[in-house]
């Protein structure tokens, strides 16, 4: 083993860490981590308790169970569905696809752009 060859490994090594940190850093803390937690302070009252729990759940346990989820099928979504069977694996696919993007992330973000507090 030459050392160019090490030094590539190496490099190639540090880019899967940074975009896995990355990614992982825009899941738990993207701008609907940012700024909706102070709506619902805003809003909580004397429930902050039950908010704050409840935004844990939603904010946190979700996308770790997502990450656990995905980790234990090495990303492969299809073999993840496959599970419910070819059919209904790729339904499920496609309505999370649909849910994700024209039904809630895109409205989602002309909702906050556009948004008159």
């Amino acid at each position: 083993m030459n050392l160019k060859h090490v030094l590539n490994s190496k490099s190639h090594e540090n880019k899967v860490i940074i975009t896995t940190g990355m990614a992982l850093f825009a899941m738990f803390f993207g701008a609907g981590n940012i700024l909706f937690p102070l709506f619902l302070g805003a809003n909580a009252g004397q429930n902050i308790v039950i908010t704050a729990l409840g935004f844990l759940i939603a904010g946190v346990g979700v996308p770790f169970l997502g990450l656990i989820a995905t980790s234990l099928y090495q990303g492969n979504y299809h073999n993840f569905f496959a599970r419910l069977g070819k059919m209904p694996g790729f339904l499920m696919i496609s309505f999370l696809i649909i849910i994700i993007g024209p039904l809630a992330a895109m409205v989602s973000t002309e909702a906050i752009t556009f948004n008159d507090l």
